[in-house]
């Protein structure tokens, strides 16, 4: 049998979050944001800096556009986007992920801010993100 504890439903999740996150999990760098002021730019603190596997996503999601009328008809364009996701085991990182914090690709290079966390309570945490860009040697790391 693929999960040894099937009667307990939670044990169950939690198998297939783990056989997720070693089919298709990758090395990331997270680094936590130093606490800031109002209306500032948040400041990576490098030093609490960790590695941990992450599942990396890029969800397909639609928006409108802005309506417009035409000959009477309102019109509202649809627009297809990809949202990029993370998702980590519970105990994947050793503090708390929140908002702000920087989420580093080691295979790409791109860096990504956390823009929502939502856990799923039983077995993962999924964060919603902004892509910063590819960064360069010597920089950010």
């Amino acid at each position: 049998m693929l999960f040894q504890d099937a009667n307990n439903w939670r044990a169950g999740m939690q198998d297939v979050a783990a056989a997720v996150e070693d089919t298709m999990g990758e090395l990331v760098i997270v680094t936590p944001i130093k606490p800031r002021k109002p209306n500032t730019q948040s400041e990576p603190d490098e030093a609490r800096a960790v590695s941990a596997i992450a599942v990396f996503t890029s969800k397909a999601s639609t928006a409108f556009g802005p309506t417009r009328s035409s000959g009477g008809v309102e019109i509202a364009p649809m627009i297809d986007t990809r949202e990029p996701v993370f998702q980590f085991a519970l105990n994947a990182v050793p503090f708390p992920l929140s908002q702000g914090y920087f989420i580093h690709r080691t295979c790409s290079g791109e860096t990504f801010e956390v823009t929502r966390v939502q856990p799923d309570g039983v077995s993962s945490i999924v964060c919603h993100v902004v892509r910063f860009g590819r960064t360069k040697k010597g920089d950010w790391q």
